[in-house]
């Protein structure tokens, strides 16, 4: 260690010696920078001998721009060009001067937020690795052109001028125009050639001899994918109608893309039909969600809850990465992988009729790999909006007597999307929770929007879906951390409430944090009753569709009976209640009563907090809240998860908790507002959870407890999407895909963390960046090139824009979705929490009401259940006539 030292110190006196030399002797001088001249040379044209290994030369492929990083170009000019690379770094300022200075420039445009470490060494290597390409583009300009051959992809794209071009190519930036086009010509003529691939490897791995029973059972890698395309209107100059130049209109076309399933699955090829029979074989929780499904529901809304009171609350801070907005799950790491997406560009038709979907499905046909050879296409996911489900379907019932599997369209599922869902749902809080008449109430939306400028918020979500997505996220965070305040006993974000365990365990901390989420949850939470669901579950599996008495159809045998009837308290029983004579009792058992021996072993319990037959410390004791099945909660309670000991004497009617005593009165309708926004906006939140981590489960989970929501609030179309997901899921599909159906529904773009979406959202990213590039022109394109730009956007110019910029067409493509800064949405938080303090929203206060939300009740009912399940087993008929062939 002494000597290393002694040689630094020696080195560095050497150094300095050197430099003052040089200082005073302009010979010296001269002598060091002929000497530098000639070393840098030397690397030069050491470089120059590199030409078929260095990244500045690699070939021009959607791959290697794919593959590209500029600081992976930095460290390869730093190896093979130490005295280069130094003199170009000296010349830069250093990432502390960049980040200072973007500082001061953002601070004047209002910057999102400030630059980090890592984005400011990116935009020096960025720097850096552009003037040594400049260099050597100068050197040897048909070897050293992969920079150059990029920024000319990336002008033409967004329609730069031939004098521009001239102006960049002949200052080293980028290729001729002319050799431009001729990439772009060689480019789109290939862009379909990595899906093909997989087409190939996938038949391949097919055998050509049958097994017994004429099927084909083979495990393989291959890898698969699925299909969607959505509609886009290209805006565009007719000829001089009329005699009025200029005259523009629309275009309807379909954008297809394909992306490669990141979840492998068992791949069973068969020739004979391995799916179920829907209205035959299907139950009625194949689609309706059973106990359990709404109680898991329920935890998610208590995790979210939690996420929002780590992020805000000052003490909580450090307990945030052990309080996810969402729980892994087995495929978390799976779902993380950044997707392969092939763009496959436009088809001109108008995939809003049928005639225009069947022009896409042929289109799509030559991608279809064969299941058997000979013999069919393998089932393929086709995904889209709602229209596009219901179209699919459609061609397929109008082509069904045909003689081929082409004409008649074989091999297509169709899967709905969650992105066109959620705009659905975000359009029914609209036409709840906002009202231009309550802009003067506080904590209505109105007022909010106001207050906090929500400037581009509108009653139509389509018109600007990011800025109702902001602001519902923003009041529900508001509005949830409200109502921590008021179970923590405190009325500011940074008080530390007595009850807190601040020198206590991590653990304790963790278990606070969620007990506090479960009380927020708890009073607002509300859910259709279960009974309800019941009924319609029964009227699902009664083939009659005479009119029953409502109180009576919960019980397996679908009769009238006048008599008592009991319920089983398993909470995983799919038919909870019973007359006695069909249980084969006389009376009412005191004790607990299960139907089965399968529902007495099960851990599960129908009553309590826990879920369990004993508390933690083993009590079996239990009081019941005085609004019995009505109940907010779970109705029976252990004393023991309440806080109560068995000795304590209770009132002549005692209430589980606030919310159902509250809920006695109902005469509070500024509260109940507060609380139906609340759940709503959670409900939103934890969807998007889902989304974002791929949780394929949770939102098969998500889409029975919507089907509620479109039976309730009347969108009959989403109903039946929502029908035939379900059904393919549950056994309707064929058995080698229902994986596929539930994991494989979402893409990554990034390849990050909670970094999935909707297939719809991205083609609506690929849409918008097409839309954008034809726009550039004026309108002003040959359908040839419009066709080229169709090819060549999505994943192309993202990563284009990422290579250049560090963002492109799908920038937006970050989480979380909120566009404002995430310190300056904070303060937005606070201010709302600490303004409302005043105004009670989640106090009880008798005879009140906003203006606009007059008598608002917010409970939910689930609207004529027994038509609802009548309904589904029709849906369920008409799937099985169309898997055979009738109209």
């Amino acid at each position: 260690m002494k000597d290393a030292a002694i040689d630094y110190i020696e080195a560095s006196e050497y150094r300095l010696a050197f430099k003052k030399l040089c200082e005073g002797s302009q010979k010296a001088k001269k002598a060091l920078l002929a000497v530098a001249q000639e070393m840098i040379r030397k690397e030069v044209k050491a470089m120059r001998s590199k030409e078929h290994t260095s990244g500045y030369s690699q070939p021009f492929s959607m791959g290697n721009v794919r593959d590209f990083r500029w600081d992976e170009l930095v460290d390869e000019t730093e190896k093979d060009m130490p005295i280069t690379f130094g003199c170009m770094s000296a010349m830069m300022p250093s990432a502390e001067r960049i980040q200072e200075h973007m500082r001061k420039v953002k601070g004047k445009i209002g910057a999102k937020r400030n630059m980090t470490d890592e984005e400011a060494q990116a935009y020096l290597n960025r720097r850096l690795g552009q003037m040594v390409a400049i260099f050597l583009f100068t050197h040897r300009p048909r070897i050293f052109k992969f920079v150059q051959t990029c920024m000319g992809f990336e002008l033409w794209r967004q329609g730069v001028s031939t004098k521009v071009f001239r102006m960049l190519n002949h200052s080293g930036i980028c290729l001729s125009i002319a050799s431009a086009t001729a990439y772009v010509e060689s480019l789109t003529e290939n862009h379909d050639e990595k899906l093909k691939e997989w087409k190939k490897t996938f038949e391949d791995a097919i055998p050509n001899t049958s097994t017994k029973g004429g099927q084909k059972r083979v495990v393989t890698s291959a890898p698969t994918f699925g299909l969607h395309f959505n509609r886009v209107l290209e805006e565009t100059e007719s000829p001089h109608l009329g005699g009025t130049p200029g005259n523009k209109f629309f275009v309807q076309q379909a954008m297809c893309y394909a992306a490669k399933d990141r979840v492998k699955y068992r791949m069973v090829t068969s020739a004979v039909a391995t799916a179920a029979q829907a209205a035959e074989t299907l139950d009625a929780f194949t689609f309706l969600p059973a106990p359990d499904v709404l109680d898991r529901q329920r935890l998610r809304l208590v995790d979210v809850v939690a996420n929002i009171m780590s992020r805000h609350m000052t003490f909580l801070q450090d307990l945030l990465r052990d309080l996810p907005i969402a729980q892994g799950h087995v495929k978390s790491d799976c779902m993380s992988q950044k997707s392969e997406l092939v763009t496959l560009g436009i088809v001109p038709t108008n995939p809003c009729t049928t005639q225009g979907i069947e022009t896409v499905l042929e289109h799509l046909q030559q991608y279809l790999p064969a299941s058997v050879r000979g013999g069919g296409a393998n089932p393929t996911l086709v995904s889209g909006n709602e229209s596009t489900i219901k179209g699919v379907l459609q061609a397929q019932k109008m082509r069904a007597d045909r003689e081929t599997w082409q004409e008649r369209l074989e091999g297509y599922i169709p899967v709905p999307q969650e992105y066109d869902k959620e705009i659905l749902l975000l359009q029914d809080s609209n036409n709840v929770f906002f009202d231009g008449k309550s802009a003067s109430a506080k904590g209505t939306i109105a007022q909010l929007k106001n207050e906090f400028n929500y400037t581009f918020f509108r009653k139509e979500v389509l018109q600007n879906v990011q800025e109702a997505w902001d602001m519902y996220e923003f009041v529900t965070e508001g509005y949830s951390l409200l109502c921590a305040l008021k179970f923590c006993g405190t009325s500011s974000l940074h008080e530390v409430p007595a009850s807190f365990p601040a020198k206590g365990r991590r653990y304790d901390k963790l278990l606070w944090v969620k007990t506090v989420a479960q009380r927020v949850v708890d009073f607002v939470y509300q859910e259709p009753k279960k009974s309800s669901i019941q009924l319609a579950a029964n009227a699902y599996s009664d083939n009659t569709d005479n009119e029953r008495e409502a109180a009576v159809l919960c019980c397996r045998c679908q009769a009238v009976k006048d008599e008592e009837m009991v319920v089983c308290c398993s909470a995983m029983c799919p038919t909870p209640w019973y007359h006695l004579s069909c249980a084969r009792l006389t009376a009412a058992p005191e004790d607990d009563w299960y139907c089965c021996n399968k529902c007495l072993k099960s851990p599960s319990y129908t009553y309590c907090l826990c879920k369990r037959k004993e508390d933690a410390r083993g009590g079996t004791r239990m009081v019941q809240c005085a609004k019995q099945e009505n109940c907010r909660g779970h109705e029976w309670y252990h004393c023991g998860c309440i806080g109560l000991q068995d000795t304590d004497v209770l009132p002549e009617k005692w209430y589980c908790g606030e919310e159902c005593a509250l809920d006695a009165e109902n005469d509070d309708h500024v509260l109940n507002h507060s609380r139906a926004l609340t759940l709503e906006g959670l409900r939103h939140l934890a969807r998007q959870a889902a989304v974002r981590t791929g949780n394929g489960p949770v939102m098969v989970e998500d889409w029975k407890i919507d089907l509620l929501l479109f039976w309730s609030r009347k969108h009959p179309d989403y109903l039946a999407n929502a029908h035939y997901f379900l059904a393919s899921v549950g056994g309707f599909a064929p058995k080698n895909i229902i994986q596929s159906l539930i994991w494989n529904r979402v893409v990554n773009i990034n390849g990050r963390r909670r970094g999935n979406f909707g297939m719809d959202y991205v083609s609506k990213q690929i849409s918008r960046d097409y839309k954008g590039t034809v726009k550039s022109y004026y309108g002003k394109v040959t359908d040839k090139h419009a066709e080229q730009l169709a090819k060549v956007s999505g994943p192309c110019g993202h990563v284009l824009g990422e290579m250049f910029s560090g963002a492109g067409p799908a920038s937006t493509l970050k989480t979380p979705c909120r566009k404002r800064a995430e310190i300056l949405y904070k303060k937005d938080v606070e201010s709302f929490v600490h303004g409302s303090q005043g105004s009670a929203l989640f106090s009880y206060l008798p005879c009140r009401e906003h203006r606009g939300f007059e008598n608002f009740d917010g409970r939910e009912v689930l609207r004529d259940p027994q038509n609802l399940g009548h309904t589904l087993k029709a849906l369920s008929r008409r799937l099985d006539t169309l898997r055979r062939g009738e109209r």
